[in-house]
């Protein structure tokens, strides 16, 4: 006798077992296609400074691929189904820029991300179609940037010692602490202290040459001891790093 186990379930029809054969989707859509005619455009720009004439950061890089990407991808949301940036119209510059003000960004914000508009329309051979960027705005004032201090935003204005409060930040985080040490002992500027390399930047015993994240041409010397002439943010103790 036969052991195999004999199942009471009826069995169904062959031609019931398996559905209509089903189609593939296809992958990607209009935001996918608008995103790849994007990599075309920023294959031979993306590195290259506004004028072409110089290479960029690589973190000038990472932020313009992000900005360009989310531009897109705002497009979409708002409801302009962009298939390729060729087709960048001044709508979609109008819309953008309305939403970036509802979204209450600051003036310094909003010209950043218009230069990078105006960037991108001259890759794309439309920098003529652009406006004014305030003209754009419900209110062009909120272009405008105020680049006058109001009032002094240093530690010693708030009655703040620099010494005793980077001694404080110094027992939990040293390297914060040293950051803020060259900073306070030179005038740098963040990128500039936290890239600063001792053994490489040091020319001698009276002169350090900032070369990583500085802005500009070139390195930007600084005196170990200043004179007494020096600026008043030169005119510092120095202290052991």
């Amino acid at each position: 006798m036969d052991n195999k186990r004999v199942s009471n379930r009826p069995r169904r029809p062959l031609t019931a077992r398996r559905g209509p054969v089903q189609a593939v989707p296809t992958r990607g859509g209009k935001q996918a296609r608008a995103l790849t005619s994007l990599n075309a455009v920023l294959k031979p720009h993306l590195r290259r400074s506004a004028n072409g004439r110089k290479v960029v950061s690589h973190a000038t890089v990472a932020d313009r691929s992000f900005f360009f990407s989310k531009l897109v991808r705002e497009l979409h949301a708002l409801g302009y189904q962009l298939t390729d940036v060729h087709h960048l119209k001044p709508r979609h510059i109008e819309a953008l820029m309305r939403a970036w003000e509802q979204a209450g960004l600051s003036a310094s914000t909003l010209q950043k991300r218009f230069s990078y508009l105006t960037l991108l329309c001259g890759w794309i051979g439309k920098a003529s179609m652009l406006r004014p960027a305030a003209s754009y705005l419900a209110d062009p004032a909120a272009y405008q940037r105020g680049y006058i201090a109001t009032y002094d935003h240093s530690w010693t204005a708030r009655g703040i010692d620099p010494l005793e409060k980077i001694a404080e930040i110094a027992a939990d985080e040293p390297a914060v602490a040293r950051v803020l040490r060259l900073q306070w002992a030179f005038g740098l500027r963040l990128q500039e202290a936290a890239l600063l390399n001792p053994a490489r930047d040091a020319l001698d015993t009276a002169w350090l040459r900032v070369v990583a994240g500085t802005k500009g041409v070139g390195p930007a010397p600084c005196r170990l001891r200043p004179t007494p002439s020096a600026r008043s943010w030169r005119r510092r103790r120095i202290m052991p790093l």
